[in-house]
């Protein structure tokens, strides 16, 4: 983590810092540094892991994707859309801003890399598709620092035909080192291997020259959440898996 960031990394101010980002879904309604607090209060990084992963999750799923998708606060802070915060350049941001945003938009690159990254997921067939929810975390350590990812997935079971629709999306929440929260990116998780997964991810991407899903490894990234579940049904090579366990997380079984 940069010393700048470090060294400021009170939750308020991050979350604040977080909402002035261009690609902030919340810059009118957070105050600046100072004055008040965050909508939600500013609350820690295990706090907000325990929200993501209990009880909204189980018991409001269709409010909860809803919001992992859309909302601009999850949890009082802003949420990031990533895509185009990596398409935004630094320049013009006050220090703790861009701060914030290079630190989140690293962990996110790094994420799908880190050996202490351990997924949970659980997965139900509907037609020809494999539907997962997938949640991975890992604490800091040398390769980045405290992350926790959500997913849902959606995996074809067969190439014939046509691409079925893929609304699979992301949700990473990254760590400031002291037990806060630096910051919530979301961003589209298509399949390149489908037509339509090729068209989100360009529009993700924005121009050739600056293609935000490289920059960020998502197509790593997506293929290290669904690496388990394609290996229990079969469409993949348990090398490629890494650390994982399966269906353990408290989901509703998908009919």
């Amino acid at each position: 983590m940069p010393q700048s960031l470090a060294s400021r990394s009170d939750s308020l101010a991050l979350a604040a810092a977080m909402s002035r980002h261009p690609a902030a879904g919340a810059r009118a309604t957070l105050p600046p540094p100072g004055a008040g607090r965050v909508p939600g209060g500013a609350a820690s990084f295990a706090t907000v892991a325990a929200l993501l992963t209990g009880a909204w999750r189980v018991n409001d799923p269709v409010a909860f994707a809803t919001a992992m998708r859309a909302a601009p606060l999850v949890a009082g802070y802003p949420v990031v859309d990533l895509c185009a915060c990596a398409r935004q350049p630094t320049v013009g941001l006050d220090p703790l801003s861009a701060a914030v945003a290079g630190h989140l938009e690293s962990a996110v690159a790094a994420a799908a890399a880190r050996s202490g990254l351990t997924v949970r997921w659980v997965a139900g067939r509907g037609g020809r598709l494999l539907f997962v929810e997938a949640a991975a975390r890992a604490a800091a350590d040398a390769e980045g620092p405290e992350v926790l990812v959500l997913a849902h997935l959606v995996e074809p079971l067969d190439v014939a035909g046509p691409p079925p629709t893929d609304d699979s999306w992301v949700v990473v929440v990254v760590g400031d080192g002291r037990g806060g929260v630096a910051g919530i990116g979301r961003a589209p998780l298509p399949g390149a291997a489908t037509g339509a997964g090729v068209r989100r991810a360009a529009r993700c991407g924005g121009p050739a020259e600056f293609p935000a899903p490289v920059r960020l490894a998502l197509g790593a990234l997506r293929a290290r959440l669904v690496a388990g579940a394609r290996v229990a049904e079969g469409l993949g090579d348990a090398a490629d898996s890494g650390p994982s366990e399966a269906v353990v997380l408290p989901f509703r079984p998908i009919r």
